[in-house]
């Protein structure tokens, strides 16, 4: 849906989710209506990169059960540029040994004995500066869903 900001009406959002839900409620399948809304000045901007945005926000709600309705901010679309940046640079990581583990030692607090070990892991790129970002395992995440 394409609307001007004088006509945009969230409240209309919420009946619009009600009657799909509704209409849907007889499905086999649980299907849930979420709607992402990308505001913009720029009517110029390409139609595909507005959806785009729209999505990124529909996205940032998939896991949250109770909102259906998530605004567009520029911090979605960072992420996803550097989701995709950790993405293409695996491999020339790998071959370059960028991956440093560190075993982090688990003692008893009863016995005060080592019990164990937890691995991290680390990239370290070619400058010495650890790839960390805001979340020290974000690569993780990024190719445990690749």
């Amino acid at each position: 849906m394409i609307a001007d900001e004088a006509t945009f009406n969230e409240e209309h959002l919420y009946e619009c989710r009600e009657t799909l839900q509704n209409v849907l409620s007889d499905s086999v399948y649980n299907v849930r209506v979420c709607f992402g809304i990308y505001r913009t000045d720029n009517m110029n901007e390409s139609l595909s990169f507005m959806c785009d945005k729209a999505s990124f926000a529909v996205a940032s709600i998939k896991d949250d059960t109770h909102s259906f309705i998530a605004y567009y901010d520029d911090t979605m679309l960072e992420a996803a540029i550097k989701y995709k940046t950790i993405v293409d640079e695996f491999d020339d990581a790998i071959k370059a040994s960028e991956f440093k583990m560190y075993l982090q030692p688990q003692i008893s607090a009863k016995t005060r004995r080592l019990t164990g070990a937890e691995a991290l892991v680390r990239r370290i790129k070619p400058d010495g500066c650890e790839d960390v970002g805001e979340n020290p395992a974000s690569f993780f995440v990024a190719y445990d869903a690749t």
